[in-house]
C-alpha cells in the first residue's frame, strides 16, 4: 500500500492495525518513507534498522553513478577547459614570442639603421671637415698667390714708377744741361768781376742762374761747387741789393 503523507500511513495504523492483526497475525507498527515510490508504506517492525532496501540501494548507485557522471563530466568539462585555456595560453605565448621577435628585430633593426646613420654622420663630418680643410687651405694658397702677386705687381708697378722717374729726370737733365752749362758759365763770369763792376743787370744775372740751379736740385742733382760759389757771390749781391734799395 502507498501513501501520499505520513500522516496518512499513521492513521491508517491506526485504524486498521487491530483488524490485520487478527486477520494475519501481525499488526502494523510503524510507517516509513519509500525513495522509490516517492510515497509512504506501513510495516510490522517496530525497530527501525538502518538498512537500506534494495531500491534505495539500486536509487544510490543510480545517484553514485549520476554523481559520477556528473563528476566524470565535469571533469572533462574541467579537462576540456584546461586544454583550451593551456592551447589560448599557449597561442598567446605563441603570439607573444612572434610579437617579441617582431620586436626584438625592429630594435635590431633600429639599432642597426642608428649606427648606420652615426657611421654616415662621421663620414659626412669628416668629408665636410676634409673638405672644409680643403677650402681653406685653397683659401690660403689662393691669398698667398694672390698677396704674391700683388706684391709683384706693387714692385712692377714700383720699378715702372722708378723707371718712368728715371726717363723723366733724365729728360730733365737732359733739358737743364745747357741752362747749367750756361749757369756755370755765367758764375764763373761773375766770379771774375770786382764788387764794383757789380750793376743791377749781374743781380739779374745772379738770380736767373740760381733759379736754374734750384731747378735742377729738385730732380735731384746737386751742384756743391756751384752752391758754395754763388754763396760767395751773393755776399757781394747782397751789398748791391741793400745799395740799390738805399
Amino acid at each position: 500500500m502507498l501513501f501520499e503523507t505520513k500522516k496518512k500511513a499513521d492513521t491508517f495504523i491506526k485504524l486498521n492495525r487491530e483488524e490485520i492483526a487478527e486477520e494475519t497475525g501481525n499488526k502494523p507498527e510503524r510507517s516509513y518513507f519509500c525513495a522509490y515510490c516517492g510515497g509512504w508504506h506501513v510495516t510490522s517492525n517496530k525497530e527501525q534498522l538502518d538498512i537500506k532496501s534494495r531500491t534505495e540501494k539500486v536509487l544510490d548507485l543510480y545517484e553514485r553513478e549520476k554523481k559520477q557522471k556528473a563528476e566524470a563530466k565535469a571533469k572533462a568539462l574541467t579537462l576540456k577547459r584546461e586544454k583550451e585555456q593551456e592551447a589560448m595560453m599557449l597561442a598567446q605565448k605563441q603570439e607573444l614570442e612572434r610579437e617579441l621577435k617582431a620586436l626584438a628585430a625592429t630594435l635590431r633593426e633600429r639599432v642597426a639603421l642608428e649606427k648606420s646613420q652615426k657611421r654616415e654622420q662621421v663620414i659626412l663630418l669628416k668629408s665636410q671637415e676634409k673638405s672644409q680643410k680643403a677650402l681653406i687651405q685653397a683659401q690660403m694658397e689662393a691669398q698667398k698667390k694672390e698677396e704674391k702677386a700683388r706684391k709683384t705687381l706693387i714692385r712692377t708697378q714700383k720699378k715702372e714708377q722708378e723707371e718712368q722717374e728715371s726717363l723723366i729726370r733724365a729728360r730733365k737733365i737732359n733739358e737743364l744741361r745747357p741752362i747749367l752749362n750756361y749757369a756755370e758759365f755765367y758764375i764763373r763770369m761773375l766770379e771774375r768781376l770786382s764788387l764794383r763792376a757789380f750793376n743791377p743787370n749781374s743781380v739779374i744775372l745772379l738770380d736767373r742762374v740760381t733759379e736754374e740751379l734750384e731747378k735742377a736740385k729738385s730732380i735731384g742733382i746737386s751742384y756743391k761747387k756751384s752752391e758754395k760759389r754763388i754763396a760767395r757771390i751773393e755776399e757781394r749781391t747782397n751789398i748791391l741789393r741793400n745799395k740799390y734799395k738805399k
